[in-house]
C-alpha cells in the first residue's frame, strides 16, 4: 500500500524539523557563551600595550582579538574564566589618568573595524600588518571613548600621538562606506555579531569576539529543505511504481 503523503503533512514535518533545529542551535549557543580563555600574543601588534592576540576558548575556538578596555592589563597565557555578553564588563575603579565615562556599550565603529580584520581586510590590519594593527587598537580605543585627554595607554611620557593612526583607519571607513563618526560612535547592538569575551579571575578585562548567531545555523537548514521534499515526492514515485 503506498503511503501518502500530503502537502500539509510535509509542511508539518518541515515546521518540526525548523524548530528542533532552532532549538538546538539555541541551546548550543547558550552553552559555549561561558567558558575558559587563554590570551596569547601573536607576534604582530602590541605596540600600544594592547592587541592584537590570540584567544584560545573553550567554547568558541582560537581566534584573534583586540582589548576593550584600556585600563587593566592581561596575563599573557594564563587561563581566564570567560562570559559572553553583549555589552563589555569594565574594571572598576578605573585608573587614575584613564577617562573615567567609557562607553557602557561596544560601538558601531568598533564592530565594523573588528568584523573588516576577521575578513582579512588589509586596510584593517586583516593581513597581519603591524603598523595597521597598532593604529586598530587605538581606533578601537578612541571609538569606545578611552582616549579622550590620553595621549599614551602604555603610560609612558613620551607623548606619543596615536592621531595619525586613529586618522588613518577612520579615513578607511569614510572612503568606502557612507558611515559618519556620529554612526562609528553610536551603540553598535550586536552588529556584526561582535560582542564582549569578559575575563574574569583577579581583572575584568573584555576582549572582542564575532559570536555567530543562531539564525546562521537555521539558514543552513533552510538551503536543505528543498533536497528533503524532493527526496519524499522520490519515494512517493518510487512507491507508486
Amino acid at each position: 500500500m503506498e503511503t501518502v503523503i500530503t502537502k500539509s503533512k510535509l509542511m508539518k514535518q518541515i515546521g518540526l524539523a525548523l524548530a528542533a533545529v532552532t532549538a538546538f542551535a539555541g541551546q548550543n549557543l547558550s552553552a559555549q557563551l561561558a567558558g575558559t580563555a587563554t590570551i596569547s600574543e601573536i607576534g604582530v601588534g602590541n605596540a600600544t600595550g594592547g592587541g592584537v592576540f590570540q584567544a584560545v576558548t573553550s567554547g568558541f575556538g582560537t581566534f584573534d582579538t583586540f582589548c576593550i578596555s584600556i585600563s587593566t592589563q592581561v596575563s599573557l597565557d594564563h587561563q581566564y574564566n570567560y562570559l559572553v555578553s553583549p555589552t563589555p564588563d569594565w574594571a572598576t575603579p578605573i585608573p587614575s589618568g584613564y577617562p573615567q565615562s567609557p562607553d557602557a556599550y561596544i560601538s558601531f565603529g568598533t564592530a565594523y573595524i573588528y568584523d573588516q580584520f576577521l575578513k582579512g581586510a588589509a586596510a584593517y590590519g586583516g593581513t597581519l600588518d603591524t603598523a595597521t594593527v597598532n593604529n586598530v587598537q587605538y581606533t578601537i580605543w578612541y571609538l569606545q571613548g578611552l582616549l579622550n585627554g590620553y595621549q599614551d595607554p602604555r603610560g609612558n611620557t613620551s607623548g606619543y600621538d596615536y592621531s595619525a593612526g586613529v586618522t588613518s583607519i577612520l579615513n578607511s571607513i569614510y572612503h568606502t562606506t557612507t558611515y559618519k563618526l556620529a554612526d562609528l560612535l553610536a551603540d553598535g547592538n550586536g552588529a556584526f555579531g561582535v560582542e564582549a569575551l569578559n575575563l574574569y579571575d583577579g581583572v575584568k578585562q573584555p576582549q572582542l569576539i564575532e559570536v555567530p548567531e543562531p539564525t546562521t545555523v537555521v539558514a543552513g537548514a533552510l538551503l536543505l529543505l528543498p533536497f528533503g521534499a524532493s527526496t519524499l515526492r522520490l519515494l512517493r514515485k518510487n512507491r507508486a511504481a
